[in-house]
Formats: C-alpha cells, sequence, structure tokens
C-alpha cells in the first residue's frame, strides 16, 4: 500500500507543469555543488558557479565554503587558459579582504608570475641556458594594475650581475601592466664555465599597484619576495652520450606536417630584414634544428629552431639582413646589392649545437626536413 501512495505521488509530481519547473539543482547540497565546481564539463561547472554566485548574494555560504571556492579559483588562475569569471572573483575577495595573506600572495603572483628554467647540465665554454616564461592571468577591472618587480641572481652565493643594469631575467625593474591573458617568453644565455656542480638562487620582489578609473594616483595593493633555486653542473669536457640523435625516419612525414615554416620581413630604419615564423603543433619527437634559408644554390644560416615532444606554439627566429624578396624590392634601401629572389626554400638540419642551446634537450631527432618554396606571411612587427 505504501508502494502505491508513493507511486500516485510522484504521478502527480510528474504531470504538475510548477513542479516540473522546479529547479532541482537549487536544491542541491552546497559541499556537492563546490565539488561540481571543480567539473571539467563545463556546462556542469558553470551551472555550479551561477548557483553559488545566487547563495553568495543571498547569503547561504558559510566561511568554509567560501574558502573553498577561492582555492578552486586560484586553481583555475594558474591554467593556461583560465575561466575569467573565477579570476575576477578573486578581484573581488582581495577588494573584500577575505583573502588570506598566503592567497593574497599565490593570487598576486599568478597575476604576472615568471618561471625560470635552467639547462641542468652543461659543457664548459658554452655558458649556462635558461628560459624566462611570463605569462599573467589578471583581473578584468575598471582600473589598471600594474607591477614593478625587482629580481637578483645569485651564484653559490654570490651576487652575480650588475644590480644597477635592467634585464629581463636577472638584475633591475621589471615593469609593466598585469592584463588577462598575457604571455611570452625569453632564451639566452648565462655566461658562467667554472667546471663543477653549481647553485643558483633567484630572488624576486614584487610590488602590485591598482589606480582605480578617472584617477591618477595609484595605490600600493600588495607586496612579497619570492625564491627559486637551481642546481646546474658544468662539465670539464663533452661526454659522448651528453646529446644523443635519434634515428628514425618513420618521423619525419610527421614533423612536416607538425612544424611549418613561414617568412616574414620587417623594415626598421629603412634596411629590410628577414625572419621565419614557426608554427608547430604537437611535435612527435624532440627536436632541434639549424635553420637554414636556400636562395638558389646559396645557404644563409639563420637560426636554431628546438621543441620538445607534444610541444605546441609559435616561434621566430631572429632577423637577417642578407637576403630580400623579389615582390618587397620597392621596400629597399636605395644601393642595395644583396641577393633577391622569388622563392625560398627553408631546412631543418639537426644539430647538436642547437639541442645545447635549450634548456632540457639531451636527445632528439637525427635527420633533414626541407620545406620548398616557402611562401610570405606578411610584415613583422
Amino acid at each position: 500500500m505504501v508502494i502505491g501512495l508513493l507511486a500516485v505521488v510522484l504521478s502527480l509530481i510528474a504531470i504538475s507543469p510548477p513542479i516540473r519547473r522546479l529547479n532541482w539543482y537549487r536544491l542541491r547540497p552546497t559541499a556537492w555543488v563546490v565539488d561540481d565546481l571543480r567539473s571539467t564539463d563545463y556546462s556542469l561547472a558553470y551551472q555550479a558557479w551561477r548557483e553559488l554566485q545566487r547563495r553568495e548574494g543571498a547569503q547561504r555560504l558559510s566561511d568554509r565554503y567560501r574558502s573553498d571556492i577561492i582555492q578552486i579559483c586560484l586553481a583555475e588562475q594558474k591554467k593556461e587558459e583560465p575561466w575569467q569569471a573565477l579570476v575576477d572573483y578573486l578581484w573581488e575577495c582581495y577588494c573584500d579582504d577575505e583573502l588570506s595573506e598566503g592567497q593574497k600572495d599565490q593570487f598576486f603572483w599568478q597575476m604576472s608570475r615568471r618561471e625560470f628554467h635552467f639547462r641542468p647540465r652543461v659543457v664548459r665554454g658554452e655558458g649556462i641556458p635558461y628560459q624566462l616564461i611570463f605569462c599573467g592571468r589578471a583581473p578584468m577591472t575598471p582600473g589598471v594594475i600594474r607591477y614593478n618587480m625587482r629580481s637578483s641572481l645569485a651564484l653559490d652565493g654570490k651576487p652575480f650581475g650588475n644590480p644597477d643594469r635592467s634585464a629581463a631575467w636577472a638584475t633591475g625593474w621589471n615593469k609593466g601592466v598585469a592584463s588577462p591573458g598575457s604571455s611570452g617568453f625569453v632564451n639566452s644565455v648565462l655566461p658562467y664555465n667554472t667546471p663543477g656542480i653549481h647553485l643558483i638562487r633567484i630572488n624576486i620582489h614584487l610590488l602590485t599597484f591598482y589606480a582605480p578609473p578617472g584617477h591618477e594616483t595609484e595605490q600600493l595593493c600588495h607586496e612579497q619576495d619570492v625564491e627559486f633555486e637551481y642546481q646546474v653542473e658544468v662539465l670539464e669536457n663533452e661526454t659522448p652520450d651528453y646529446i644523443r640523435f635519434i634515428s628514425d625516419p618513420t618521423q619525419k612525414a610527421d614533423l612536416l606536417a607538425s612544424i611549418r615554416p613561414y617568412l616574414v620581413t620587417y623594415e626598421p630604419n629603412r634596411h629590410l630584414w628577414l625572419a621565419v615564423e614557426f608554427e608547430f603543433d604537437n611535435v612527435p619527437v624532440n627536436v632541434a634544428f639549424d635553420v637554414i634559408a636556400r636562395i638558389g644554390e646559396k645557404e644563409f644560416e639563420v637560426d636554431d629552431f628546438h621543441a620538445r615532444q607534444g610541444e605546441s606554439g609559435s616561434r621566430f627566429t631572429r632577423y637577417w639582413e642578407t637576403v630580400a624578396p623579389v615582390s618587397e624590392r620597392r621596400h629597399l634601401p636605395e644601393g642595395y646589392t644583396g641577393p633577391s629572389f622569388d622563392v625560398c626554400d627553408i631546412i631543418l638540419r639537426s644539430s647538436k649545437r642547437a639541442a645545447r642551446a635549450s634548456v632540457d634537450l639531451f636527445e632528439i631527432w637525427d635527420g633533414e626536413l626541407i620545406y620548398q618554396d616557402v611562401p610570405f606571411r606578411g610584415y613583422g612587427n
């Protein structure tokens, strides 16, 4: 009898229009909704976010759940393409003084964070290659968020470099406007060649300022210090297996498809320059190449190119001033005597030298890729 009565009740619920229109998700326990916000299913996460915003507006969120939401938002901010609404929520929490000191440190560091990568093992005479990656994950605010970043580098406990010289990686002030989605990288070499194991320590002092709309005067929002340590070994001589070639001709077709070069012209101070732009998607194997431009029978060394297995992105070589396309002759400075051409081949030759210039490649594919009649994409910046 109880079962029959339950069936009647459920039938009435099913046919009742007001009940069918009821948003049952609003009855979901808050702990479950917070877990839904972590979901990789965007539609579910978005539904959870909307519901949590509604409950917060109705003052139905406890401090415990608000803290959980903040941690989810901080984790989201670290992603390559974060959900902007969650980053903006962190700014609101900061303005309402709802972030702990540790959460403030994480939030402001991720706005304009720097990642350093040093080659862990190098050969004497080549210096220490490093890469600085910068990526901003700032909120979209009506005002302007700006940062000042002062960094210093010590090697084996001793200051390295000139503290009054501005540089992207080591010493001096790094200034900029924190904006959503800003990113880039710098590759260079630390000139140090003493054999042995060495400790590199980087200290960063970060200040973040905010200027509200219509206000010229900015206020200091946050100040923090961040420290990184890296160990690097400088070898007296190169060992036979320091850089190893991978002989696998079956990878050639996939490499040609995954790496696409284009030519880009540039005209600073009435001098025509040329560069190669690479677009690459999911590179199937570690690669390090010398980049060669072939015009007729002559080859010009341009730069190097390297990428890790699975890496995707875009990259420019250095510009060089030894060639000029026929189509761009009208832009050439008076008296130009360099070679001109209608088509240009780009050759990528596996190179241990190029691998040694990277921060993490010790094993690379062995072979050569040839791209004939590479097209021009237009002018670079």
